[in-house]
């Protein structure tokens, strides 16, 4: 009896464990036991699965919907595949559906770090470029936890599209990998007429009147443009020759555009000289230098002398008030800054010096990662389905009409934007007559997310404001030709160790260089002191950082 009893339950057993194994394909993905979830793509692709179509469409013959956590940006709203073009279609073709939980960015880390935390997990997590986060937990629930799947497998088996992106981009593949070699997420890639990564405006008005018919092509042409201007308005205690957006925008545009024009590099932090050695560039000659002409124009009142503590309030109400000639954010100035002549704003061409002859400017990335990740609550059949819906936003041709990676930007052309004409040159949303909001909310409402995309778009929006008109297209003519890729800082994972040093060291060296930067500009800092501020920032522990940086750098070229 005893015998027959065990026999009969662990029959029991058995029938139940195969029972629990079948995934509810109709109304939702994933597998109804967490026990039969992997982390890692399949050793074999689930083509003679019951519901998914390895190649073709629809991706799945029975409706699926997946749960998504997703991030909503500032000013967005909730995403929805009956309301957004994009999501509409591609619910059409694919079958496949979501289930959104619309996260306001400002709660996005939190409610995202509770779902990881406590493993209450969607399907898959959705948030832009900008995810700050990403990186922390990417290391700490995908490398460490086993909680995201790793997706190397299964991009080269489910994604052709973005495998194309990766032959003409190949620093979209090489910042996905980490420091195990899997991939937990996949690249936003965005290169379009108005995102130029450096931009310096003027306005030949002011220059015109100050007796300067041309514009400057060396940084002692900018110096005698400058000059002139302050010279003509120096009646006007308001006036400013040179006024910056921001101390950011002083940074990130006005330094770089002139850096660029007194030596070799970009930018005054790290670079690879050519060879693969790592070094860092706030310490050269070449900053010296840069330093030396900001110095100059602050102390001959060329650069406005309260840039540093002016906030951009009064700064944006300044420059429209036509007190300035030179600007970081030239987009702010309408026609009547103009009167009724022409809209004469205009983007400066790389400078060049008897330092360098080249013609160069700090540009854009062309790739970063994007927060998209896929949990284990999916099974592999749910992972590679997913894969091949998000491969559509990788596709420069149409899957379907009028949908393709532009898509899932500007919604389904035909519907929600088309070209004006032949020439590519500009498009047009097509906003019905009885929309009430403008032309940037119907896009978010009506055509699509904009979180992720892959594009290299470099058509203007018709009717956009003039100063973007002149920034899209000058930034084809003078500033896309002479762009220079980032040294891929941001893109560099570390070791334990070297994390600690890198963390610790370099947060107090970038606040010590710029404060220093501030000094030496001002002048509260002589720049015969120059040489001691090097050997502080030695002391600081920078041939360390480099180091680190060195042996960073090294692995993500392997």
């Amino acid at each position: 009896m005893k015998k027959t009893l065990v026999l009969v339950l662990s029959i029991l057993m058995l029938v139940t464990q195969l029972a629990g194994c079948s995934a509810d394909k109709e109304t939702s993905g994933g597998s109804s036991t967490e026990n039969s979830v992997s982390t890692s793509m399949p050793d074999t692709k689930p083509e003679d699965a019951s519901n998914f179509n390895a190649t073709g469409y629809p991706i799945v013959k029975e409706k699926v919907v997946y749960k998504v956590m997703n991030q909503i940006p500032p000013n967005g709203f909730n995403w929805s595949s009956e309301e957004q073009s994009f999501l509409k279609a591609m619910k059409n073709l694919t079958n496949i559906d979501f289930e959104f939980s619309n996260i306001p960015s400002t709660d996005w880390v939190t409610k995202m770090n509770l779902s990881l935390a406590a493993n209450d997990l969607p399907h898959i997590y959705m948030s832009d470029v900008t995810d700050g986060n990403r990186n922390t937990n990417i290391t700490t629930y995908g490398i460490k936890g086993g909680l995201l799947v790793d997706l190397s497998k299964g991009i080269h088996e489910y994604m052709p599209n973005l495998l194309k992106w990766f032959q003409k981009e190949p620093l979209a593949e090489k910042i996905l990998y980490e420091s195990n070699g899997a991939i937990y997420t996949l690249p936003g890639i965005s290169m379009t007429a108005t995102n130029a990564a450096t931009t310096l405006f003027y306005r030949k008005d002011f220059m015109n009147e100050a007796g300067i018919t041309e514009e400057p092509k060396t940084i002692d042409e900018f110096y005698t443009m400058g000059k002139a201007i302050a010279d003509k308005h120096a009646g006007d205690p308001e006036f400013s020759a040179i006024l910056p957006y921001s101390v950011v925008h002083f940074n990130n545009h006005f330094e770089r555009t002139i850096l660029a024009g007194l030596g070799d590099y970009t930018t005054s932090e790290f670079h690879d000289d050519g060879t693969g050695k790592v070094f860092y560039n706030g310490t050269s000659e070449q900053y010296y230098r840069y330093l030396e002409f900001a110095n100059k124009l602050y102390k001959e009142k060329i650069l406005n002398n309260e840039f540093y503590t002016l906030d951009t309030a009064t700064i944006t109400a300044m420059t429209k008030a036509n007190k300035t000639a030179v600007t970081t954010n030239g987009t702010m100035l309408t026609q009547e800054n103009f009167g009724e002549g022409e809209y004469g704003l205009a983007l400066f061409s790389p400078l060049t010096s008897e330092y360098t002859s080249e013609k160069k400017i700090y540009g854009r990335t062309g790739a970063n990662r994007s927060g998209y990740v896929i949990t284990n609550k999916c099974n592999d059949e749910d992972v590679a389905s997913l894969l091949r819906w998000l491969d559509v936003v990788y596709s420069e041709e149409d899957v379907a009409p009028g949908l393709n990676n532009i898509s899932s930007w500007l919604g389904v052309r035909g519907e929600t934007w088309d070209y004006t004409d032949d020439t590519h040159t500009e498009y047009k949303m097509i906003i019905p007559k009885d929309y009430s909001l403008s032309a940037t909310e119907f896009n978010l409402q009506k055509a699509a997310p904009g979180s992720i995309y892959a594009i290299n778009f470099m058509a203007i929006v018709s009717g956009a404001s003039p100063g973007l008109k002149v920034k899209g297209e000058q930034s084809i003519e003078k500033i896309f030709p002479y762009e220079v890729r980032p040294f891929p800082l941001t893109f560099l994972s570390y070791t334990d160790e070297e994390n600690d040093i890198y963390n610790t060291a370099y947060t107090d060296i970038k606040k010590y260089v710029d404060q220093m930067k501030a000094k030496f500009i001002t002048g509260v800092e002589p720049l015969t002191n120059y040489g001691q501020y090097c050997e502080t920032l030695e002391k600081m522990g920078l041939s360390k950082v480099i180091e680190v940086v060195q042996a960073s750098y090294d692995r993500f070229n392997k």
